[in-house]
């Protein structure tokens, strides 16, 4: 079934280990929307999900649009950690989240258009289980 399909490509995201649940802080970023913000290398997974999947119905498009945010992020490391030698090799400081607008999850909800349906499913809670994540 369509929905089905959906899920399966839910099961990418379930796999990100880098993501921040809405108005949650994490990474240094706060995320203020309600829709839960992923890894870009997640959001690309998804995308090539998707195209293999060329016939959304409306409903999934809109549960797409509703549950998953247009913008995703990049971890960098503080401009004081370089890879290489010396003390600045050891950084013991946590990367930091940068937040980019995710161009090609954006493009590929665009070639569908505007969903013609709105919906009312509820959002999965993104939280990741201890194993199996990626990135």
């Amino acid at each position: 079934s369509g929905l089905g399909r959906v899920c399966r490509g839910y099961k990418h995201l379930d796999k990100c280990t880098h993501q921040i649940a809405p108005l949650e802080v994490k990474y240094q970023l706060r995320n203020g929307d309600t829709r839960t913000l992923f890894h870009c290398n997640c959001t690309r997974r998804l995308v090539r999900f998707l195209r293999r999947a060329r016939d959304l119905s409306d409903a999934e498009v809109a549960v797409l649009a509703n549950c998953i945010g247009t913008d995703c992020f990049v971890l960098e490391l503080p401009s004081d950690c370089s890879p290489g030698k010396g003390p600045q090799h050891d950084c013991i400081t946590a990367p930091r989240a940068v937040l980019v607008p995710a161009q090609h999850l954006k493009k590929t909800l665009r070639r569908w258009g505007p969903p013609h349906a709105t919906s009312t499913a509820e959002c999965r809670d993104w939280k990741i289980q201890d194993s199996g994540g990626t990135l």
